[in-house]
C-alpha cells in the first residue's frame, strides 16, 4: 500500500489577503453576523461559498476551499484583537 503524497499548503501571499479582506469588506454585513438562526447561517454559508467563488476565480490566486478562508479570516481577526490589546497596554 503506498501512501500519497501531500502537498503542503500554500500560504496567502500578500496579494490573497488583499483581494480576500476586499471580498469580505463588500458581505462584511452577512460575514460578521452574529446571529445563529438558520435564515442567518444560510446566508452566511451562501457569502461564503460566493466570497470563495470569487476568490478562486482571481488570476494569480492559489485554489482555497471555504473553510481555509474562514479559518484565515478568524485567525486575521484574533491577531488584530491581540496587537490592539498589546498596544493598549503600551
Amino acid at each position: 500500500m503506498t501512501m500519497a503524497k501531500f502537498e503542503a499548503r500554500k500560504n496567502f501571499t500578500g496579494f490573497e489577503r488583499e483581494v480576500l479582506i476586499g471580498e469580505i469588506e463588500k458581505y462584511k454585513s452577512a460575514v460578521e453576523n452574529k446571529s445563529t438562526k438558520a435564515n442567518a447561517n444560510n446566508g452566511k454559508t451562501a457569502t461564503w461559498m460566493e466570497i470563495t467563488r470569487r476568490l478562486n476565480s482571481t488570476p494569480g490566486v492559489h485554489y482555497r476551499r471555504m473553510a481555509q478562508l474562514q479559518g484565515y479570516y478568524q485567525n486575521l481577526k484574533r491577531r488584530e484583537s491581540h496587537e490592539e490589546k498589546s498596544r493598549k497596554k503600551n
